[in-house]
């Protein structure tokens, strides 16, 4: 394949890998690639993608025809635009782009969307924003800080429901916020009790429930079978996708 063919296929794959639809179409006189998703409330949103691959690495106003694009998005019924190329050069294109509405994302920006969205289950309705000019990219990359924050907390409960379990003590999260008010994460009560009933949500086997009382902050847990319980989700999860 031509570069820019090739860089086109691969754009076309990374949103199809994310949950898009994509289908690249190419050629005079219409867009590279057609990308769809339903956002939040199950609306369908459009967007139409610009590839662009240079000898020099570096796309500028030079590179991109706004009449052409203008065009392709009218024909398209497309709400978004954005532009995928190595670099962007010169404040001219980024002038442009902030007049028109356009998302400029590198190559190395969408390889890193699509490792997070693989990491961390991020829907295209969530995922959707980065074609929002002109902050959507880095909305996206405050989501992304958010889940994975919540992850890692995840873990920092299940490690200190453990770490208790071996003096057969039963915490809270008023306990474990105080415990970890010290450590890198420091989780608040919120956050804390947003993760105990995730674990509800997934599978009462990952923690137990000890003493249930009227403030969910003093409520207490020991570790269940948290082993067997993430094996089960990961079980159920392979399935969904063998079936994909």
């Amino acid at each position: 394949m031509a570069p820019g063919a090739a860089f086109e296929v691969y754009i076309e794959s990374a949103f199809r890998h994310m949950g898009f639809r994509a289908q690249r179409i190419s050629g005079s006189g219409d867009t590279d690639i057609l990308v769809q998703w339903y956002d939040g409330n199950g609306s369908l949103r459009t967007a139409i993608v610009d590839g662009k691959s240079t000898a020099s690495g570096r796309v500028t106003h030079n590179n991109v025809s706004d009449v052409a694009i203008d065009t392709h998005k009218e024909k398209r019924s497309a709400e978004y635009v954005a532009i995928i190329g190595p670099a962007f050069g010169g404040d001219t294109i980024k002038n442009m782009a902030k007049r028109k509405q356009w998302a400029l994302i590198t190559a190395d920006e969408l390889g890193q969307v699509v490792s997070s969205v693989e990491a961390l289950g991020l829907r295209p309705a969530d995922v959707g924003m980065l074609f929002e000019a002109p902050d959507g990219l880095s909305r996206l990359a405050g989501l992304i800080d958010t889940r994975q924050r919540e992850l890692d907390i995840l873990s920092l409960v299940i490690s200190r429901l453990k770490t208790e379990s071996e003096t057969e003590e039963a915490v809270s999260a008023r306990d474990v916020s105080l415990i970890e008010r010290g450590s890198p994460l420091a989780p608040n009560i919120d956050e804390l009790l947003d993760t105990f009933r995730l674990f509800d949500r997934l599978d009462l086997d990952i923690v137990r429930s000890i003493e249930d009382v009227q403030d969910p902050r003093y409520a207490t847990y020991r570790i269940g079978d948290a082993r067997s319980a993430a094996k089960r989700l990961r079980a159920i999860a392979t399935s969904i996708e063998r079936g994909l």
